[in-house]
């Protein structure tokens, strides 16, 4: 059974009070835990007991904060992460205008499109016979995206399958470079198969917000590793996304690419229009490292 997971989100502001971590004193006002360099007169001191305050605990004010959280949670309801961030009050005048800003692993606010968020999303999505993962950085001056799929098994199709990558900033589709490849380990005989705008142009789409690539699985091999890399001068964006779509029958490479980049399609990337050809695995998501 797929180990899916979901983002439940906390949508409403939690006020919370935070106390200052206890200090303790002893009886000339100094501070013994050497938490907080802090300094109390003896008068404040006798003014604390006469409140009902002990010479031994003194809680010395309190903070109040507001705080949202996403919570990552399997689907039995286990929590698997949590990202919390104390808002400023800039921060929450514009979670209180979108229903669409949430906060993510870098402790950041983002507008996100809540359809990306129905399946399972992070940077790896791993299921019994194949993992995705996706990586956004900067190397050589330039930012770059790598999404790769890694077989375990020898599935029972091999046809046409997909690699798509979608981000939030509008790029010239000139401005980018595609380029994949297939990696059958172990087994010597098989080569690398290169994918590239040159010589195999047939397999790329490019968008002015992601892109995809469409491989042609090697028969009886594995594991094989799949890879599809983006390469720019200029950023992507803070997050982009990723998807691994496996054709579950016989399709063509005309078939296979008959999609556009949209967030309400297959792994919040592909908008196929024979969805129902592909396994509809969860996407992946990821900000610049």
């Amino acid at each position: 059974m797929k180990k899916l997971k979901y983002l439940l989100f906390l949508l409403s502001l939690t006020p919370v009070v935070t106390f200052a971590k206890d200090l303790y004193f002893d009886e000339k006002g100094n501070n013994t835990t050497n938490v907080i360099k802090m300094e109390i007169s003896q008068e404040k001191l006798n003014e604390a007991k006469k409140m009902g305050s002990t010479n031994e605990k003194i809680v010395l004010g309190e903070i109040k904060k507001t705080v949202v959280t996403t919570y990552e949670k399997d689907l039995a309801g286990n929590i698997i992460n949590t990202y919390s961030k104390v808002l400023t009050p800039s921060e929450e005048l514009i979670f209180k205008n979108s229903k669409n800003v949430h906060i993510l692993e870098d402790s950041k606010l983002h507008n996100l499109d809540e359809v990306c968020f129905v399946n399972d999303y992070s940077w790896v999505h791993q299921t019994e016979s194949k993992k995705v993962e996706i990586s956004y950085y900067i190397s050589g001056g330039k930012y770059i995206i790598k999404l790769q799929n890694g077989w375990y098994i020898n599935p029972i199709i091999h046809s046409f399958d997909l690699l798509g990558v979608r981000w939030d900033k509008e790029k010239s589709t000139s401005s980018y470079t595609v380029d994949g490849s297939q990696l059958p380990y172990i087994n010597e005989n098989y080569p690398e198969v290169i994918y590239n705008e040159s010589s195999s142009a047939d397999h790329i789409k490019k968008f002015n917000n992601g892109a995809g690539l469409a491989q042609n699985l090697y028969d009886d091999i594995h594991p094989l590793m799949e890879t599809m890399n983006i390469k720019s001068d200029t950023d992507f964006g803070t997050l982009v996304y990723g998807t691994y779509q496996h054709a579950v029958r016989d399709v063509s490479l005309s078939t296979a690419n008959s999609y556009v980049i949209g967030s309400s399609g297959l792994g919040g990337v592909i908008n196929h229009s024979y969805a129902h050809y592909y396994d509809g695995m969860g996407g992946v998501y990821r900000n610049l490292m």
